[in-house]
């Protein structure tokens, strides 16, 4: 599946993104930030297919979820819900999910983007 992220792992991307929003994104968001173009538009035919699947039974869930919180505010999936449906939406290989490769080990993928970043900061200092 194209994608347009050159070589840089949906997993450090993944973690960029709560280190600057401090939120994780749900797996359909990162995968549409690494195959979509900034206006939106995707990639490949696959691609598209994949996110409306996936956005549709996001969709069909959240239906069936009370209206209202007791607050007052709509009732949206977590993450991980979302994440969970993404994982059966989406096809496997190698396994492996397609679109996302192996972002789901993210605690393997936390320690060695950190140690990449401080390997690259310690770099940088000694310059």
């Amino acid at each position: 599946m194209v994608h347009r992220t050159g070589q840089k792992p949906h997993a450090g991307l993944r973690l960029e993104a709560l280190e600057k929003t401090g939120v994780l994104p749900s797996l359909s968001e990162l995968f549409k930030m690494t195959h979509a173009t900034s206006d939106g538009a995707f990639v490949d035919p696959a691609s598209v297919r994949l996110f409306h699947a996936v956005a549709a039974r996001i969709e069909e869930r959240e239906t069936q979820l009370p209206q209202q919180s007791p607050d007052g505010l709509p009732v949206t999936l977590t993450t991980e819900e979302a994440d969970r449906i993404f994982e059966e939406v989406a096809p496997k290989k190698k396994g492996r999910i397609v679109g996302i490769g192996s972002v789901n080990e993210v605690e393997r993928a936390i320690l060695s983007y950190t140690s990449r970043r401080d390997e690259e900061t310690s770099q940088m200092k000694a310059r």
